[in-house]
């Protein structure tokens, strides 16, 4: 078959697997295999070395041999692939992910292999399968069930108030085939403990938040697999109202309590963001990395927003008119979301269930509304006066 050639260096990201490199040949011989890349350098993360000039032999999809370049026939029954001293690396996993099916094939072009799916529904299911079948060009999808949140949420959710509920929502998420169970915000410690130990007898692993009433200690001694999101270990240790500035000491205690425990952490980009939104003398360090100049410029924009909004923010905080004043408007927001669910109304906006701010908020009435148009800087004293006639 043809040769072909990658004309400027790239970066591959495809799965590689545990395979003897001695042999000259691969173990079928070179019939059945279907490509072969050549003349590129195999970054091994397990040996923590570089091997240049290598090749690259496929078969039925998975890598079947890693070799010398050198040691390639000319006349194989397959398509050779001129690396041109590319890298080859591992297929790169993203743990946290919140996407759509037409960003899969950007997913791989990135080298993005695998994504895990942190609140899922049947359309991540069915998004599973197609996967799996070749249905669907897509990484490996894993996928969580929706969150198991202590109260209602804005997200893809369902509730647990107890032990008991917790137990139910873990058996039914099984049977419906999802891969983890996500922890969320607001379980009291009993529910929290029911959904453990439900989890756990059924061999499931259960990732995600921490919750208040049970803190990082309590997570780690119940086995959880996974902590996301960088600011949940301030929380959980110091309290949603404490500065996001922890100093070292502080922050090695909170690596020390991984220690003894099999529990992972996921930082996540959305983490970040909230310790610096809290305010942190860390974020102006963090965009003149000289990194950051490889960040989309978009993403960048949004950062630098947050950045400015970080350095007021405590001054903010610590200023007891402004809180009363916050503290007053979130008791409005409180009072128009109670009017929204009791009416029954569904939210077609992301920006929050409040009619606060500069920004046009649209509902979709069930129950006897229409449709309601909010452009207000103040949430209305009586709800009813924005009803559509």
């Amino acid at each position: 078959m043809g040769r072909h050639r990658i004309g400027r260096r790239v970066l591959f990201g495809i799965v590689l697997v545990t395979v003897d490199c001695s042999r000259g040949v691969p173990a079928g011989g070179w019939d059945g295999v279907e490509t072969v890349i050549t003349n590129v350098a195999v970054v091994s993360v397990e040996a923590g070395t570089v091997e240049p000039k290598r090749a690259i032999a496929v078969r039925d999809g998975r890598i079947d041999w890693i070799g010398g370049a050198l040691d390639v026939p000319t006349d194989i029954p397959a398509a050779v692939i001129d690396g041109g001293n590319a890298y080859v690396i591992p297929g790169l996993i993203d743990l946290h992910v919140h996407t759509e099916e037409r960003d899969f094939p950007l997913y791989l072009t990135a080298g993005v292999t695998t994504v895990l799916f942190k609140h899922g529904d049947t359309t991540t299911l069915t998004w599973r399968a197609a996967a799996r079948s070749g249905e669907l060009l897509a990484p490996r999808i894993y996928t969580t069930g929706p969150v198991i949140a202590g109260r209602e949420i804005h997200w893809p959710h369902v509730v647990a108030t107890s032990a008991v509920e917790a137990d139910a929502r873990v058996r039914e998420q099984l049977a419906a085939g999802y891969d983890f169970i996500k922890v969320y915000d607001f379980l009291s410690s009993a529910a929290y403990d029911g959904l453990a130990a439900a989890a756990t007898e059924m061999g499931i692993r259960f990732i995600g938040h921490t919750p208040d009433d049970v803190g990082l200690a309590g997570v780690l001694d119940a086995g959880q697999h996974c902590i996301d999101h960088a600011d949940q270990l301030i929380y959980s240790t110091h309290g949603r109202q404490a500065s996001m500035e922890v100093t070292a000491e502080e922050a090695r205690a909170i690596a020390e309590a991984f220690a003894g425990h099999e529990t992972c952490f996921t930082s996540t980009l959305f983490g970040m963001k909230a310790l610096m939104a809290r305010g942190t003398s860390r974020s102006d360090s963090l965009y003149a990395r000289p990194e950051m100049a490889f960040v989309d410029q978009g993403v960048r924009r949004v950062g630098e927003g947050v950045r400015r909004i970080s350095r007021g923010s405590r001054a903010r905080r610590e200023q007891p008119a402004r809180r009363s004043s916050h503290t007053a408007e979130a008791g409005r927001c409180d009072a128009w979301r109670a009017v929204v669910r009791q009416r029954g109304a569904r939210r077609t906006d992301r920006h929050g269930a409040c009619p606060l701010g500069h920004v046009r908020r649209e509902w979709r009435r069930r129950a006897g509304w229409g449709w309601l148009a909010v452009a207000s800087t103040r949430a209305p004293q009586n709800p009813d006066a924005r009803r559509a006639p």
